[in-house]
This record gives C-alpha cells, sequence and structure tokens, in this order.
C-alpha cells in the first residue's frame, strides 16, 4: 500500500511531515444491529523529530468516498464549477460495458470474506473487508473482472466479479420492518425483523410498494421503504 505523497495532510493526523509509515486501523462499522465488519487501512504520517510509536484509532470514515479518496492521492485538480454537468444517461438505457446487463443493478456478496479496493485490479490497495455473505450491493460501473459497487452505507469501490453473486437479497434498513401475510398494512403480521437483518428478495411488482421475501424461515411480504436492495418500481421475480 503505497504512501500519502510528500506534503499530504494525514484527515486523522493533520500532519505535514515528511517522513511517513504504515499504521492499520481498525474500523468497526457499528451501527445498530448492521451486522457486518469492515477493515478500514489508513495511511498515517510522523514528524520526522516525534517519537516512533504508532498511533491507532477508530473513526467513521465513511463519510469519504473511494472516488475522493483516489483524486486526492492522484493530486487531481478540483473541478471547474463553470463546467458544464456530464449528460445523464437514463438508467433504462444504461448498460455494462463487459456484460450488456443494466446499470446500475443489484447483486450480493458470495462470501464471507470479500475485499474492496480503491482501484479495479490487484494492485491496489484493499480498502474495506466485508465479512456477510449475502449482503446486498449495487453495482454501478463495469472494468474489464472488476465491479465499482455501493453498499447501503453509501460506501463505495471495486470488487473483483467472482465475489459477487446474481442472488437478489435485501437488509433491513428501517427501525423495525414487519413481515405480513399480505400486501397490506391491516394484515397479519408474521415476524418483526430488526435493522441489519438479511434476507431474500422473492418477488416486486413494479407498481406495488411491497415484495414478497424470505428472512430467517419466514415468508411473506414487506414494504419497500423499510429495506434497502433494490431499485425505485423495479420488477423482481426470483425462484
Amino acid at each position: 500500500m503505497s504512501s500519502h505523497p510528500a506534503g499530504h495532510s494525514s484527515p486523522l493526523c493533520g500532519s505535514t511531515s515528511k517522513k511517513a509509515f504504515k499504521a492499520v486501523a481498525v474500523c468497526i462499522v457499528a451501527a445498530a444491529f448492521s451486522g457486518f465488519v469492515c477493515i478500514r487501512l489508513a495511511q498515517w504520517q510522523k514528524d520526522s523529530k516525534s517519537g516512533s510509536a504508532i498511533g491507532v484509532a477508530v473513526r467513521d470514515d465513511s463519510s469519504k468516498t473511494v472516488a475522493q479518496q483516489r483524486a486526492n492521492s492522484a493530486g487531481e485538480d478540483e473541478v471547474s464549477k463553470e463546467a458544464p454537468s456530464p449528460k445523464r444517461v437514463p438508467a433504462k438505457e444504461a448498460r455494462g460495458i463487459v456484460t450488456g446487463l443494466p446499470i446500475p443493478r443489484f447483486a450480493s456478496l458470495r462470501s464471507n470474506l470479500v475485499n474492496m479496493r480503491v482501484g479495479p485490479g490487484i494492485r491496489y490497495p484493499i480498502e474495506w473487508v466485508y465479512q456477510r455473505r449475502g449482503l446486498p450491493i449495487e453495482i454501478m460501473r463495469e472494468f474489464a473482472t472488476w465491479r465499482w459497487i455501493r453498499d447501503s452505507k453509501g460506501i463505495k469501490g471495486w470488487v473483483h466479479q467472482s465475489l459477487l453473486i446474481g442472488r437478489r437479497t435485501f437488509v433491513v434498513v428501517a427501525s423495525q420492518g414487519v413481515i405480513r401475510s399480505r400486501p397490506e398494512r391491516d394484515s397479519p403480521p408474521v415476524a418483526q425483523l430488526e435493522p441489519g437483518v438479511i434476507g431474500r428478495l422473492r418477488y416486486c411488482d413494479a407498481d406495488s410498494d411491497w415484495c414478497k421475501v424470505q428472512a430467517a424461515g419466514y415468508r411473506g411480504w414487506l414494504p419497500r421503504q423499510a429495506f434497502w436492495g433494490n431499485l425505485p418500481s423495479e420488477e423482481v421475480t426470483t425462484n
């Protein structure tokens, strides 16, 4: 993992020292019931006149996207405010340059150990390590055998296609998700799901606010607003 460019100020240390050393900071995403762990690899700097003690800190760094960090590392200039915005392509027309499949689209993590990197290749540093199989992710871009993805927390990065699977899943993001026997608010409840619970997405009608789901052995209907894992008005049909 390469050091910051000389003179780059670390967001943690605030130092502009010339000598850099590497340290590993473990970032535990401990949001209530979120249920998954990410390992954060961060760069540290020390003043050449200071001691050699290595500092370790835990912080919430989810607000900084991979794209921002890559831009900072490459020393790219900020885009002029007067520059015209790129033309938006309607989601229904966007297709992956490798697979030809819709972009964006949803998939899920294949295993309990998935590395997210800052770039599309093994030469790029690992930024996060996911340890939860079945976690839904959104594929935003394709490059060769790599996919640029986003999770329910908004964290983005590159993951190898072999670590993803097309199985449709969801994660509860509401304070509580109630599975009901019918797609109606007053229908009998089947189960109550806590935030962070992952389940299978079985069926969604494009014109309905409800989706048929399965979680922890229970089947029923869950309102779209209670979970993350599908596009607005997306139609989903799985086995």
